[in-house]
């Protein structure tokens, strides 16, 4: 069996396993297990699910607006085929054709409000068609999303965007086999490729800003405002998806001083702005100009970028007069993964970055992942065989752990690492979030929540890293455990009829957080990761609450559109607000906040003593000739101190020094490698 071959097994059983019965519920179960993929891999964001057919040809599965900062915005609409059989089908052109042409026949209906006002009130089709109709005049793009099971049955040319008034639709096809791409690297889009000669009509002039035998080159240029615009306008997004702020900037509110400066003093914006900083993975030249790019990334000056095109297409500003100068380094994408984040953290001079925004290389993730790769969970039903939970740090980690092993070795890895027991960096973000209280956050998105998590925990770990340790990590798988168990829940209940499943689950559990933080109590999640599982009077807590918050999503009083509903802060406000009294089994169960305190407390005691071990260790593991060379090297640079100098020479005698002296010379390390020091990985 191929690689596709087990990945498209993997996927037939996930949606099998969440699928409740029936084929509407396998083919939602379908759609969000793909949709989930795109979203952590920063793709899309999760759509609404959002089932629609006629006879008429009109059809789509699901929708979400991706806003730009002036609130136009480019609008995402999906639809989905899933053959749900064992081996792998094919797709031809027809077959593709057809299916693009039912979800734009059913955008083009859904611009007349005769089309909504047809439908019945309370269905998706009725949601999606309003929702469309209101935000018409907004809308720069649409993008239509195919999602299928299938393989390609050849290489198809792209389907062109093409225009539909002042709409300009794209069109996307994600097949079996570029998920597997995706999911299997950690690379994840499509060349970007620009020819400014062909698009534009002729190069960018640049000058070349690096000595020749550099690892990489760089250039400075002024690119015209129309183009950085026109640029924006096809890509979108895309052109900042290795930005670490993207996210932030792409969602913020438009830059009042820039669109001021674009409407009232254009000749003025090259003085006024400070630029991009960008990067490309190849550049071809002639005569002094750019005349191709691969992969252009917008590193630093996204708010510009967003505001110059949202300014262009809103208040149809002329911009001809309007330059931007741009900094821009052509670097491989192996050295890129190395470089952006530092060259986003240091060339970001505008808005303080945090740490949290280059939080894939965070200190936590790294912990998180040593927890996970030698804890074993507790032994459940009288197994012998104890597993572990997989923390995947980095996209494709878990399925590169036995792509390329032996029969047996992949049998023994997938033993110990259940697919059921692998989450993500996005998944650890959604299990914390609902407890974090912020339910309305996890629904708008993976993204969104993992943003808020980052800053928490960045902030944290520079007061006291000691706070991520073995008993946050069990409670964290708790935590998923929990989560896990209520989606379940809500998928198995008799009062179920599809839809909107994260986000009852989401609220439940941020109102059970809530209920019990109010009467001084916790739920005891060491119980929890020792069983593996929830007791059964939770399992009836949690199928009364889902029902309550079912009913009031439905019957909210506030907005028609649910989706769109739970996004919102006085969504978590009215939910806060159900009447529910805890049956004494559950109350039986819970711990107070001082036992819970408690945990914690012993949990910083053990970090704290495996924190001094690991520094010292550290130490000991760098050989004498490198403490000489740092040694020699601080001292030539006259950033060393005396005590520096004296514990170095403890260590190059004795070959050990005490924890706290350990720690001393580590963070030394730091700083001597920030001042260009390279003898120390």
């Amino acid at each position: 069996m191929d690689e596709l071959q087990e990945f498209h097994e993997e996927l037939f059983n996930e949606v099998s396993a969440n699928a409740c019965s029936g084929n509407d519920f396998l083919q939602r179960a379908f759609f969000e297990a793909f949709c989930e993929y795109l979203d952590e891999a920063g793709e899309i964001e999760m759509p609404e699910y959002s089932y629609y057919k006629d006879p008429q040809g009109r059809a789509i599965n699901g929708y979400y607006l991706d806003e730009n900062e002036s609130g136009d915005g480019s609008l995402n609409l999906f639809i989905s085929i899933y053959s749900s059989l064992n081996d792998i089908s094919t797709i031809n052109k027809d077959e593709i054709e057809s299916s693009f042409k039912r979800i734009e026949n059913f955008f083009i209906k859904s611009l007349d409000d005769k089309f909504y006002k047809n439908m019945e009130e309370t269905s998706d089709g009725y949601s999606v068609a309003n929702f469309i109709y209101s935000r018409q005049g907004t809308l720069a793009n649409v993008n239509l999303y195919l999602l299928t099971d299938k393989k390609l049955s050849s290489r198809l040319d792209a389907i062109p965007p093409k225009q539909s008034g002042n709409v300009k639709i794209n069109y996307h096809l994600w097949d079996l086999t570029r998920l597997y791409r995706l999911i299997s690297s950690e690379r994840v889009p499509q060349d970007i490729t620009i020819d400014f000669n062909s698009d534009f009509g002729d190069g960018i002039p640049c000058l070349p800003a690096n000595l020749d035998e550099t690892e990489y080159k760089a250039y400075l240029a002024v690119v015209p405002g129309i183009v950085l615009a026109k640029l924006y306008e096809r890509h979108g997004a895309r052109l900042l998806e290795r930005n670490v702020r993207s996210f932030l900037q792409t969602k913020g509110k438009i830059n009042k001083g820039i669109r001021e400066t674009i409407l009232s003093k254009p000749e003025r914006f090259f003085a006024y702005n400070n630029g991009i900083t960008a990067t490309a993975e190849s550049i071809d030249l002639k005569d002094g100009k750019i005349q191709f790019l691969t992969n252009l990334q917008i590193v630093n000056g996204g708010q510009t970028t967003a505001s110059l095109f949202s300014t262009y297409k809103k208040d149809k500003a002329d911009i001809s007069r309007i330059f931007v100068q741009m900094k821009l380094s052509v670097v491989s994408q192996e050295l890129g993964d190395e470089m952006i984040p530092c060259i986003s953290k240091y060339a970001n001079s505008q808005n303080k970055v945090n740490e949290a925004d280059f939080f894939a290389t965070h200190h936590f993730h790294k912990r998180m992942e040593d927890f996970s790769r030698r804890i074993y969970a507790p032994s459940v039903n009288g197994q012998f065989i104890q597993t572990k939970w997989f923390y995947e740090r980095a996209r494709g980690q878990y399925i590169n752990g036995y792509s390329y092993a032996t029969p047996a070795k992949k049998n023994k890895f997938q033993i110990e690492y259940p697919k059921s027991q692998l989450f993500t960096k996005t998944d650890l973000a959604k299990f914390e979030g609902v407890w974090m209280q912020l339910p309305h956050i996890v629904s708008k998105g993976a993204q969104y929540i993992f943003l808020e998590y980052a800053n928490k925990v960045d902030k944290l770990w520079n007061e006291n890293d000691t706070q991520f340790n073995e008993a946050y990590y069990k409670i964290a798988i708790a935590k998923a455990i929990v989560f896990k168990a209520t989606e379940k829940l809500v998928t198995n209940a008799t009062w179920y009829d599809g839809g909107y499943r994260a986000n009852i689950v989401a609220y439940t559990l941020a109102y059970i957080a809530h209920k019990t933080e109010e009467i001084g109590k916790s739920i005891d999640f060491m119980k929890i990761w020792n069983k593996q599982a929830i007791s059964e009077g939770f399992k009836n807590t949690l199928k009364e609450i889902t029902k309550e918050v079912h009913n009031l999503l439905l019957n909210n009083g506030e907005m028609s559109n649910i989706g769109q509903f739970c996004k919102r802060l006085m969504c978590w406000t009215a939910i806060t607000k159900i009447y529910f009294e805890f049956k004494s089994d559950f109350l039986s169960e819970l711990i107070s906040i001082n036992e819970f305190d408690q945990i914690l407390r012993d949990g910083r005691r053990i970090q704290r003593i495996d924190n001094g071990i690991d520094a010292q260790r550290k130490v000991c593991d760098i050989p004498k000739d490198i403490w000489k060379q740092l040694k020699s090297f601080g001292v030539s640079k006259k950033l060393i101190s005396d005590e520096d100098i004296k514990i170095i020479d403890i260590q190059i005698k004795k070959g050990y020094v005490s924890v706290k002296q350990s720690q001393q010379l580590l963070l030394l390390i730091d700083n001597m490698k920030a001042e260009g020091f390279s003898a120390i990985d």
